[in-house]
């Protein structure tokens, strides 16, 4: 049980350390609201307040709770393991709460359509003297709450140098920062050929052939060699890839030695678009380019709906970014043409960007997948007669990426589960997911099946049967923060559940 308590110390240090930062922002909105009670009703005042006031002791009350187990931490032992698993389970489940909270309690005295002159009251809430007429009165456009995170993200996440800092969008969900890209791509002129990795998100790849119908030509990501030379070959204006791909074969291409190749390839006036949804901060995009010289324009498209949110799934975000130059670049304008801009109320629901509590989560859910890959590749090995052949994960040697993939700290945080031929049916994987949560029920096991990744409980999925025209449906398996021992019990479920299909 060593590794299970130290998981557990190290879970609940990062649960304490999201409460004391959300109460911070709430401690900070409550002098706000102290110094400007002048700029609300008397009765409004008091309620918004009186609101911040609870929260706050929420926030307080949750802290010290955790901290209070956390000084007790030299007489841990295996019989406390219950009650501090229920403990990191009840204080994730509560901040995930409080998050909604949050975002009512900070922008509930603000107005989307903020005043920036007024006579008597002002129509502003917190963001009094900070509007401006015609460049931040209408939230649909920008807004100060967005700005405050885009410069958060780019300070937490960006790393890499370049000679003007990344020019950071947020946008109402992932695939609205993709769709944003595309229409501006569209506006800037660029039509085919475009590249397009044969394992691309499905969603970006119904996009992408209805902005470029007969357009798109689809490359094998995984090969570098056949990547450039269909860049070389074709001079594309635009290619898409991803990092990881959330497609049967999980491709996760050689990046870095495939990005500064195809920015040799490809025209200076040519873009390169990478989305970066399934490994977040531990793929930093701009290491790979070139020191010197003029090179394709780099945009990189991420939800954050998954890790960057901590595993609360509050409401759904997601960001483009791209490499700096003299003057914007224009995603900002067809954002606010497309009306994808994220609400106030969103910005403030998503935790404040903290690098060392995403690397650590993303450490556990990566150090997760790889051991439950390895456990089930080891089982399916033993047992040669099963539905299931084999276990799909980059971090496995018989992966296609190990060459590149063994050297890194993190190959995502799902696996596939690949059946025999004669099995590869939708009926066989909806019995599968089906018998493993019955298994985990009657075992007491926390499983549940849902669609995206970054939660702390695994998910056992059934994906894309609806778009059977540009995928193949799969079976994934999204590992969530689980300790050791509560990992060893998923492996058991889900070890069962393959047996009885």
């Amino acid at each position: 049980m060593h590794a299970t308590l130290a998981d557990l110390r190290e879970d609940l240090a990062d649960l304490q350390s999201i409460a004391e930062s959300s109460g911070g922002q709430v401690w900070r909105h409550k002098a706000r609201l102290d110094r400007t009670a002048e700029h609300y009703r008397p009765e409004t005042h008091a309620f918004l307040s009186r609101q911040a006031n609870d929260l706050w002791s929420e926030y307080q009350d949750l802290a010290r709770r955790i901290q209070t187990a956390l000084g007790e931490t030299a007489a841990w032992t295996d019989a406390d393991v219950p009650r501090l698993t229920d403990l990191k389970h009840t204080a994730a489940d509560l901040l995930r709460s409080f998050q909604a909270n949050l975002a009512f309690v900070l922008s509930a005295g603000d107005w989307q359509s903020p005043t920036f002159l007024h006579s008597l009251v002002p129509q502003a809430g917190a963001q009094v003297g900070r509007i401006v007429g015609t460049q931040n009165d209408y939230k649909r456009d920008g807004h100060l709450d967005a700005d405050a995170y885009e410069k958060a993200f780019r300070k937490e996440y960006i790393d890499g140098m370049t000679l003007f800092p990344p020019e950071v969008c947020l946008t109402s969900s992932g695939m609205a920062a993709f769709a944003t890209l595309v229409s501006f791509l569209q506006s800037e002129g660029v039509r085919g050929p475009i590249l397009v990795g044969s394992a691309s998100y499905f969603e970006n790849k119904v996009v992408l052939r209805k902005a470029f119908p007969g357009q798109i030509v689809y490359v094998d990501e995984s090969d570098a060699d056949a990547v450039v030379a269909a860049a070389k070959r074709l001079q594309p204006q635009a290619v898409f890839l991803d990092t990881i791909c959330n497609f049967a074969t999980l491709a996760l291409p050689d990046m870095a030695t495939l990005v500064p190749r195809l920015l040799s390839t490809l025209s200076r006036k040519a873009y390169l678009v990478i989305d970066n949804a399934g490994m977040a901060a531990t793929c930093q995009p701009l290491s790979w380019l070139p020191a010197i010289g003029i090179h394709a324009r780099l945009f990189v498209v991420e939800s954050l709906n998954k890790y960057y949110q901590l595993g609360f799934d509050r409401v759904t975000a997601g960001v483009v970014w791209t490499t700096g130059g003299l003057a914007p670049c224009g995603i900002r304008q067809a954002r606010i043409n497309l009306g994808t801009n994220i609400p106030d109320a969103s910005v403030l629901a998503l935790p404040e960007p903290n690098r060392r509590l995403l690397e650590r989560r993303l450490g556990r859910m990566g150090r997760n997948a790889q051991r439950l890959a390895e456990t089930l590749e080891a089982y399916l090995a033993e047992h040669p007669k099963t539905a299931v052949k084999g276990v799909v994960y980059p971090g496995l040697p018989k992966h296609p990426s190990a060459k590149w993939s063994k050297s890194r700290r993190f190959n995502g945080s799902f696996l596939a589960l690949a059946f025999k031929p004669g099995c590869q049916d939708v009926p066989t994987y909806k019995k599968f997911v089906d018998r493993a949560i019955e298994k985990a029920r009657r075992g007491g096991v926390d499983l549940v099946s849902g669609t995206s990744f970054g939660f702390d409980v695994t998910r056992v999925y059934l994906t894309t049967i609806h778009y059977t025209s540009v995928t193949k449906p799969f079976v994934r398996i999204s590992v969530g923060t689980e300790t050791a021992a509560e990992l060893d019990a998923v492996a058991r479920v889900l070890i069962s559940a393959i047996e009885s299909v």
